[in-house]
């Protein structure tokens, strides 16, 4: 026992301390290792609690089980196969393919790739992809040319990542062929000559000049005799229902850049709320197959779309 005012150690059973003489009325009980802390017994058994700490504890525990869960919700969806919207994935669709190819030389003409890519339909033509159709009626499989089941949320957006990807170099082609020299636009592989200007030349024809001028003056049905045919019909029907799609169509166009006038084309994909651009090229139109566009003259293009006599090798 300890004096509970000078903190001398005591005899057991004295009224007084010794060293100070204050009557021994409150003491402390020793605690090993303790200073007397003013007469102030704590319960030996209670433990020590922080009530705010606690709550804090807590709180950070519940968000974390939130954030747990958002993730394993979202792992959840994605093996579901449910898609989740990507940015900037949103499609345009048009009421014709004359709008269509309007809003698209439009967009090239005024430095909107990204707008041209949506003309495109892409989002919409992955979600609704039916590759079992689509094997069925092709018998084979590429991986680097053809898309993959859009059975699970990757894949569909692989899928349209495959299809804006080939947009885009259909757009750069295009605009790549209104400057460049023909020995670029034949298809064939150019090597450099070793005088090391190849880069030089590919860089001059990649800046075209007052893109701004760059439209349409004219939109015809390719080569109606073979198109309007029921088994073209029929073939065009087939392929777009690979897509969800009701038929293909495909248009010759003429295009103006800078006084100068260019053949091409472009097939069309119809939903029933309008149409999208399957393709900014015409096979079946006679089309350069690398989609690049052939300085043409008014008078031969007229000539071509009335008598669809057209080399299309």
């Amino acid at each position: 026992m300890y004096c509970s005012k000078c903190g001398n150690k005591l005899r057991n059973g004295v009224k007084f301390c010794q060293k100070c003489g204050n009557q021994v009325v409150t003491v402390i009980q020793e605690q090993s290792g303790s200073v007397p802390d003013c007469g102030v017994t704590p319960a030996a058994s209670s433990p020590v609690r922080h009530p705010i700490r606690r709550i804090v504890t807590l709180v950070v525990a519940a968000i974390g089980a939130m954030f747990i869960g958002v993730i394993v919700t979202c792992a959840i969806l994605s093996m579901s196969g449910t898609s989740v919207p990507q940015e900037n994935a949103g499609d345009i669709i048009s009421e014709s393919p004359n709008a269509a190819a309007q809003a698209f030389v439009d967009a090239i003409a005024s430095d909107g790739v990204g707008t041209a890519v949506a003309l495109f339909g892409c989002e919409h033509r992955a979600k609704s992809l039916n590759f079992t159709d689509y094997i069925a009626k092709t018998h084979l499989w590429n991986p680097n040319a053809v898309s993959y089941p859009s059975s699970t949320n990757i894949f569909t957006n692989a899928n349209q990542q495959y299809l804006r990807n080939a947009a885009s170099d259909q757009v750069s082609s295009l605009v790549f062929s209104l400057n460049a020299d023909e020995r670029y636009l034949d298809g064939t592989m150019v090597q450099n000559n070793g005088e090391g200007d190849l880069a030089a030349e590919i860089a001059e024809y990649c800046v075209p000049k007052n893109l701004g001028t760059f439209k349409i003056l004219q939109v015809d049905h390719a080569m109606p005799d073979i198109q309007d045919t029921y088994v073209s019909i029929k073939n065009a029907e087939s392929l777009a229902a690979i897509y969800e799609g009701r038929t293909i169509e495909d248009c010759t166009i003429l295009y103006e850049y800078n006084g100068k006038t260019y053949f091409g084309g472009m097939q069309f994909i119809q939903y029933e709320d309008g149409w999208y651009i399957y393709s900014a090229m015409t096979l079946l139109g006679g089309q350069n197959p690398h989609g690049y566009l052939t300085e043409i003259s008014k008078s031969e293009y007229a000539e071509r779309v009335e008598t669809s006599d057209w080399d299309t090798e």
